[in-house]
């Protein structure tokens, strides 16, 4: 099952996840920015309780496709400013619109109307 997580920006939000999934004994195939792999479902009493562990840390679950599509793009944005040694030769937008299968005008406009409602 895979489950996406608001606000997921570095390694120490990995492992502050990792940490509450042991607790609640979710068993995970992997934990990445923005998104969480489980082996099997997760019980939405369970998710509760998840969400309840990573609030203290700033981070929360997302319920709602557009908000895992914002954490996407959030985490392609990382990605190319954070985590290459030298600068991309690829243009931002065209990296988007290839990471994601959208057309980047699509892309930015959905994430400036997202982020404009909620803030």
């Amino acid at each position: 099952m895979k489950i996406f997580v608001k606000n997921m920006a570095c390694e120490s939000c990995k492992f502050f996840v990792k940490e509450a999934l042991e607790e609640l004994d979710i068993a995970t195939v992997k934990v990445e920015l923005g998104e969480i792999d489980t082996k099997e479902d997760v019980s939405n009493e369970d998710k509760k309780k998840l969400n309840s562990i990573i609030k203290k840390a700033g981070l929360e679950l997302l319920e709602r496709k557009s908000g895992a599509l914002i954490e996407k793009i959030r985490k392609v944005m990382i990605d190319y400013v954070y985590k290459s040694d030298e600068k991309p030769n690829i243009k931002f937008s065209v990296l988007l619109s290839e990471k994601l299968d959208h057309d980047y005008g699509y892309l930015a406009n959905f994430f400036s109307e997202v982020e404009a409602t909620c803030n």
